[in-house]
């Protein structure tokens, strides 16, 4: 995909922190923000040359053009749906995608499932301060994006996450659908792969920027799973799926009526990382709360509102909770279970469909060995 030997990057531009017009800012002005980037990348002399002669293109007319915590389901399908024709052009050796940080955990693990078979490096990025901030990250966040797509090129295959936050910090390479924010602090970097280690690390040395890969086992995971599927879009989703959080005093039979109310066709319930919930008779039993949903064709997912594995051979209420109609998803985390709910329900019918196919792994997004109590898995 290389042209006259130079390297040749699509950037995707869909809003967020990067985007805005100061700290904290409130409005976008896409076409001066990515003007101001180019201008600042021209200097940098990283790659052997200014970063500016391998930017190949810069897509400001992408659909979503939001501050992340404005996103829906549907501004992923359309995301996915660029970097689908990015591809196609057949003339890049990586997307980035800049992106508000807020949700960007989300985009990234929905990209996983609702495209199929990338066989280059596609890599969200964004910032914690304005371009336009003297202290932004941004540029740091987006050199180190590319500085690994190139490099690593030929063994990164599929969605990741890149983030420093800082503009001396060390940026982590995170897999699309195994990482979470979990802070928001302005010269931080505030993501982290969870239940697994990051893919790599990327740092600043005397000689130029240095790579170290920290997790070959789920990378060459997730890059043979695309190598050996045709690359395909999926632009259904279902957006209407409930993510609940158990703790002491949920009451069922309140979140059973919103569902009811609101037609939800999916659950992800959060519960304690032991596998446990309440199964003590009375009202604030889960057992009943399963049994409707079950009865109703509903499926709900058990996943761990912390980090971890959950467990279901250790208290007898975990069995409890799977013979009432949940599905435990393993280390599954609630970023990847919530979007593969929405993929999996806009293109799957059938109650027993949709349980079988959630516990697939689809994108590497589940552990096989630690999942030992699901079926289905490739």
């Amino acid at each position: 995909m290389m042209s006259s030997g130079k390297f040749l990057i699509k950037l995707i531009y869909t809003g967020g922190t990067i985007g805005g017009e100061s700290r904290g800012g409130r409005r976008l002005n896409s076409d001066l923000q990515v003007k101001q980037l180019l201008d600042k990348l021209k200097d940098k002399e990283s790659f052997g040359g200014p970063i500016s002669a391998i930017v190949d293109e810069v897509n400001v007319s992408t659909p979503v053009k939001e501050f992340s915590e404005n996103f829906v389901p549907d501004d992923w399908v359309e995301i996915a749906k660029v970097v689908k024709k990015s591809i196609d052009e057949n003339k890049y050796d990586a997307i980035i995608i800049l992106h508000g940080t807020d949700t960007m955990t989300y985009t990234a693990a929905a990209l996983t499932f609702l495209i199929q078979g990338v066989k280059m490096p596609v890599i969200l990025t964004g910032s914690n301060l304005p371009i336009t901030d003297k202290n932004t990250d941004s540029i740091k966040n987006i050199e180190d994006a590319i500085k690994i797509a190139l490099k690593k090129k030929e063994e990164l295959k599929g969605v990741f996450l890149s983030f420093a936050g800082s503009s001396k910090g060390q940026s982590f390479v995170h897999l699309g659908n195994r990482c979470r924010k979990i802070m928001a602090e302005p010269y931080s970097n505030n993501f982290e792969s969870v239940n697994v280690t990051p893919i790599a690390k990327v740092s600043d040395g005397i000689f130029g920027k240095r790579i170290k890969m920290l997790n070959t086992q789920l990378l060459e995971q997730v890059s043979k799973k695309n190598s050996n599927r045709e690359l395909k879009l999926y632009d259904k989703i279902c957006s209407n799926v409930e993510v609940l959080k158990i703790y002491p005093g949920f009451n069922p039979q309140v979140e059973l009526y919103k569902i009811k109310q609101a037609n939800s066709k999916g659950v992800i319930l959060e519960i304690y990382v032991s596998g446990t919930a309440c199964v003590k008779p009375g009202k604030y039993s889960l057992i009943p709360f399963l049994e409707e949903l079950r009865d109703r064709k509903i499926p709900i997912f058990l996943v761990s509102a912390e980090k971890g594995t959950i467990k279901t051979d250790i208290y007898g209420s975990s069995g409890e909770l799977i013979k009432a109609g949940a599905c435990p998803l393993g280390d599954m985390i609630t970023e990847a279970a919530y979007t593969k709910l929405c993929w999996v329900l806009g293109h799957t019918d059938g109650y027993k469909q949709v349980v079988e196919k959630m516990k697939k792994n689809i994108a590497a997004e589940i552990t096989a060995e630690k999942n030992k109590n699901l079926s289905g898995g490739e």
